[in-house]
């Protein structure tokens, strides 16, 4: 493990002490639904609380154009021959 590495998870372990181990679980769950797993956006999910309020991020969407497929043509798994 680095030293980075090791200082990132002690400061984490750290937040539990100040947040409280269900807070932090419940912020690092959201981080991870939300994909923001750096520590610091680990910090601010805490500082916020935006984990308490069940917003979501959207999902960025897609434009609508003639040379996009949509997911349904690739899940096919018969082939032509």
């Amino acid at each position: 493990l680095s030293e980075a590495k090791r200082r990132s998870l002690t400061r984490l372990l750290d937040l539990a002490h100040v947040h409280g181990a269900g807070e932090l679980e419940a912020a690092c769950h959201w981080a991870l639904a939300n994909n923001t797993t750096n520590l610091a956006s680990v910090v601010s999910i805490l500082e916020t609380k935006v984990y308490l309020t069940g917003d979501q991020p959207r999902p960025p969407v897609s434009p609508i154009h003639d040379n996009l497929r949509h997911h349904d043509e690739f899940t096919n798994t018969e082939r032509e021959a």
